[in-house]
């Protein structure tokens, strides 16, 4: 299980980083590369990701390493992006995890639960949320 999960872990990022190529601004990457690449990802591949919710219960040392993978490598480009401006300052693994939650959560929703694509107006209320959440010039 343990190589598995670390071939899920590349090959995941691998997809979204190819999804997030030639977007410019963090918030871009966010809503069109990362989140709907994510969702993309996911319902492509459900068998996979019900390999890694088995995981947090057959070897949870496996499943936090694949979390805190992401996490390490996320919170890279959102610090790169912090110092650009792009997007507002937040304790970048703190950040990282409250997306990858967001993520996670609207993905289970929809295509574990209900074996369904992302409805359009869910990913627009995802997109707000993103944008505000990581909106540098907002006072909330």
């Amino acid at each position: 299980m343990v190589e598995l999960i670390k071939r899920i872990n590349k090959d995941m990022r691998h997809y979204l980083t190819l999804s997030t190529s030639g977007l410019s601004d963090r918030v871009s990457i966010e809503k069109r590369g990362g989140f709907e690449a994510f969702f993309d990802w996911m319902y492509n591949n459900q068998y996979l990701y019900k390999i890694l919710i088995e995981a947090e219960s057959n070897n949870i040392e496996i499943y936090k390493w694949h979390y805190m993978k992401l996490s390490e490598r996320y919170s890279m480009r959102l610090v790169e992006a912090m110092n650009r401006n792009e997007i507002a300052r937040y304790d970048p693994e703190v950040l990282s995890f409250a997306l990858m939650g967001i993520a996670d959560f609207i993905a289970k929703r929809y295509i574990l639960w209900v074996d369904s694509k992302i409805p359009n107006y869910v990913i627009n209320e995802v997109n707000r949320i993103l944008e505000r959440i990581l909106n540098p010039e907002c006072t909330c």
